[in-house]
């Protein structure tokens, strides 16, 4: 488990927990109120998850965080974990 403290006017601790994940290909959220740069998809996305269940993304979206930007986290409204992609991630 991660927290992410980028957003000053976001207190909630249960919108900053992110659990960090070497199975998923993409990062993946719920919170729509959190990101930049949103944009909605013409056509939802499935998304499979490592459980074998599978949702749907409606959008992808970026999410500032101190140090930096998140780039293309898909929204997906029905999980109930935020992921972070370890694959996802870019080492600069």
């Amino acid at each position: 488990m991660y927290d992410i403290n980028g957003d000053e006017g976001i207190t909630n601790t249960t919108l900053l927990t992110w659990y960090v994940d070497s199975i998923t290909s993409a990062h993946i959220c719920k919170n729509k109120e959190i990101f930049t740069k949103y944009h909605v998809f013409d056509n939802p996305c499935l998304v499979f998850l490592g459980n074998g269940a599978h949702v749907m993304a409606i959008a992808i979206k970026n999410l500032k965080i101190s140090g930096g930007i998140i780039q293309n986290v898909l929204h997906v409204p029905l999980i109930k974990k935020k992921l972070l992609s370890i694959d996802a991630l870019e080492m600069v």
